[in-house]
């Protein structure tokens, strides 16, 4: 008999830009679905992912944005206004299914 070895972890994909809403703050929530709205919203995607925490900060360390939720990410705005083009570092804290805590930092350009 073949011995089956399940192998668990975590995937994770994240883009290096996007083009926030110029009507408003949205609230970061990516469930809309909306074709039109696709790149609104920077979240990067995680799978087998248990705990999930991402922090955006500016070119001076300030955090401007704190999601705890796989499915609400940054809409571009801090204290309801748009943030200026450039780039922003993001941290993300993540807990794979098989227990492995692993932080990732990276860029995101915001362009309006």
């Amino acid at each position: 008999a073949a011995e089956i070895k399940a192998v668990s972890g975590g995937n994770l994909s994240s883009p290096n830009a996007f083009t926030p809403n110029l009507d408003g703050p949205s609230g970061g929530n990516v469930g809309s679905g909306d074709p039109n709205r696709i790149n609104d919203v920077f979240i990067p995607k995680v799978e087998g992912v248990t705990k999930f925490r991402m922090l955006i900060y500016n070119k001076w360390g300030e955090l401007l944005f704190e999601s705890n939720s796989q499915d609400v990410g940054w809409d571009g705005y801090y204290n309801n206004r748009l943030a200026p083009s450039g780039v922003y570092v993001y941290k993300l804290e993540l807990r794979y299914s098989d227990g492995q805590d692993v932080v990732k930092v990276g860029d995101v350009t915001l362009i309006q």
